[in-house]
């Protein structure tokens, strides 16, 4: 089982471009009273149903722009209606007439509520009159006006002979981007190496004929190509999964080579692995794109696989990632590992200094079942958070005594450990009950120290992540995303899942912008209209795949949600695998196109793929 559950992980990685109203707020404690509204589908517990007295406004929406928020709603049709009485407040819904600040009343049917503070979770509670007199208990909404954002430009491949994807962006603090990834050979028994280029005079080749290759591309601030670099000389394949930076600018990823070979990582740098399968291996350039240094962390025995990496705020390295095969060991510097199992899939988490020299690892400490960590964060002190799955029905101790035995009852289980700096671990959380499966598969850390995770599931019915927390699938078999919010203790906080959809719709990457706001990347398959709640949507306009960018106020509330507003006649995919943020408020998605002809971001932005093949593709938006 154990080099099945291991390879199905690492595909999950590699593979993740190609596979992959009213909203509760449970820090308020306000339990959205959905006896008075149609309850959302990502939603804290409904609360039990109360009689309803006559007349009740119908089809309460508020939906939020630049400061304002426009509210719309249809009258009571009893003979006995009077009037409507709209109430707001900062603080929690209004339960009386009385309570906060009245927007508007009369007998109209919208209003533009003007004039308010951006990035502010809005509540508001319509209030309907009979006779003259007040005879509901009120209709409520929530919004959260902020300032739009749009694509400001968007790049792809210029020519291209092979597949090629970004898999992971990071930032820097001057606006520059860092795209990590892979070229995807699609020769067979080829003798010419295979060539992408980004812009005009800037390209990179395969290792190998034949061969997948990682790749690292850097963007400036208004999109202009600085360098692009990839591995040479190597017979083996090779992929980068994860890039982050520091404050200097200089590049850590991780990934793997495959093989026992030396590949050249150029300027000097080179590394060779023994390993016949996939070697993890860990690489610094500097912000020039020249290779500092390279390391390998190839067991004795088995298989060791790097998914995630963070930088904490000392410029030590995390890394997540999972292993199989053997029980010891050896990471270098006298950092040793014993797991309890060399048949099962573990997870493990890294650290290293800027230096790439181990200074602590960990993985599980007792297990009856499989699990891998997929993805890894650090808050302001240096704790580490890392998210991923364990398989079901049995135990895994993460150490410290923080077990985890599923109660989903299902293949799957997202999972969330927290380490401190020491790799002490604090606690490990899982879903408490799922119709189907579920894996945690991206993580960020508010200013606050709260974790976000976003979820890949399954099925239509009820997940449950915590105490009066749960999220509804809204497609019967199909994979749907979702963004789950943890307090510092591991409480969840609110779940929040797409409303309504016909199609599939998956969460790949989340990050937390300065201000809290979340920013979830990934995709939608399928013809119509994704509903994310709060008069949020998103419309397909193929069958095949759409790249999806969805913003969430830190309360919960879905804010705005992008996607193409334009591509080529007839089936086409094009999708997110990858979102970043920059202090001075922009947004990065990246991912891969493949549709041969012009797709339009909105806002003027629109960017020709080179073919229909898949296509590296990253947007800012801001």
């Amino acid at each position: 089982m154990k080099w099945a559950f291991f390879y199905l992980l690492l595909a999950a990685i590699l593979l993740q471009g190609c596979t992959q109203g009213s909203i509760g707020d449970s820090s308020s404690g306000d339990a959205w009273h959905c006896a008075y509204v149609s309850c959302p589908q990502s939603s804290r517990e409904p609360a039990a149903a109360t009689p309803q007295l006559s007349p009740e406004a119908e089809s309460f929406l508020a939906v939020p722009g630049n400061a304002v928020v426009n509210l719309s709603w249809s009258n009571p049709v009893q003979p006995t209606f009077t009037k409507t009485r709209l109430m707001r407040s900062n603080l929690s819904h209004p339960t009386t007439p009385d309570q906060g600040t009245l927007v508007y009343e009369g007998t109209a049917t919208t209003v533009a509520d003007s004039g308010l503070v951006n990035n502010t979770v809005t509540y508001y509670t319509l209030f309907a009159y009979a006779s003259g007199l007040p005879v509901s208990a009120g209709r409520k909404a929530v919004a959260v006006p902020s300032v739009p954002y749009a694509a400001q430009w968007a790049r792809t491949t210029l020519s291209s002979d092979i597949d090629n994807q970004f898999l992971q962006i990071t930032a820097n603090a001057d606006g520059s981007v860092i795209a990590a990834g892979q070229l995807k050979s699609n020769s067979t028994g080829g003798v010419s190496l295979e060539n992408v280029t980004y812009a005009s005079g800037v390209s990179v080749l395969t290792s190998a004929p034949g061969r997948t290759t990682a790749a690292l591309v850097k963007y400036s601030a208004t999109g202009t190509v600085a360098w692009a670099k990839s591995v040479a000389n190597c017979s083996g394949e090779s992929a980068y999964v994860a890039a982050r930076t520091d404050s200097s600018a200089n590049i850590y990823v991780v990934g793997y080579q495959q093989g026992a070979y030396t590949c050249d990582y150029g300027n000097g740098v080179s590394l060779t692995t023994t390993y016949v399968g996939r070697n993890p291996i860990l690489i610094k350039y500097d912000a020039n794109g020249n290779a500092q240094w390279a390391r390998s962390f190839t067991p004795a025995a088995g298989e060791i696989a790097f998914t995630g990496l963070a930088l904490d705020a000392t410029g030590n390295l995390l890394i997540a990632g999972m292993l199989a095969g053997s029980n010891s060991l050896n990471f270098g510097n006298g950092v040793t590992l014993s797991t309890p199992s060399s048949s099962l899939t573990l997870p493990l988490i890294l650290k290293t200094n800027a230096s790439g020299i181990a200074v602590w690892a960990r993985s599980a400490t007792a297990a009856a079942t499989d699990a891998g960590f997929l993805a890894v964060a650090t808050d302001s002190s240096g704790n580490v958070f890392a998210a991923g799955l364990q398989a079901y029905p049995y135990a895994v101790d993460y150490g410290n005594g923080a077990a985890i035995t599923p109660g989903a009852g299902v293949a799957e289980n997202g999972i969330l450990v927290k380490y401190d700096q020491a790799g002490q671990t604090q606690w490990a959380r899982t879903i408490v009950s799922a119709s189907d499966t579920s894996r945690f598969t991206s993580i960020a850390i508010d200013s606050a120290g709260n974790a976000y995770v976003t979820s890949e599931q399954r099925g239509h019915q009820r997940y449950q992540y915590g105490e009066g927390i749960f999220a509804n699938g809204p497609a019967q078999s199909m994979r749907s995303g979702a963004v789950i919010k943890y307090d510092t203790a591991g409480k969840p906080l609110w779940a929040r899942m797409h409303e309504s959809a016909a199609n599939e719709t998956v969460y790949t990457s989340l990050t937390v912008a300065a201000n809290n706001d979340i920013y979830v990347s990934g995709f939608t398959a399928g013809t119509g209209t994704v509903n994310f709640g709060n008069g949020v949507t998103a419309s397909s306009i193929n069958a095949s795949g759409k790249p999806l960018l969805v913003r969430y106020a830190n309360a919960g509330a879905a804010m705005t949600a992008l996607t193409l507003t334009s591509g080529p006649a007839g089936s086409f995919s094009a999708r997110y695998t990858s979102v970043t943020t920059t202090g001075s408020g922009a947004i990065f998605a990246a991912g891969y196109a493949a549709a041969g002809s012009t797709l339009g971001f909105g806002n003027g932005v629109s960017a020709v793929p080179a073919n229909s093949r898949e296509n590296s593709l990253i947007v800012k938006f801001q």
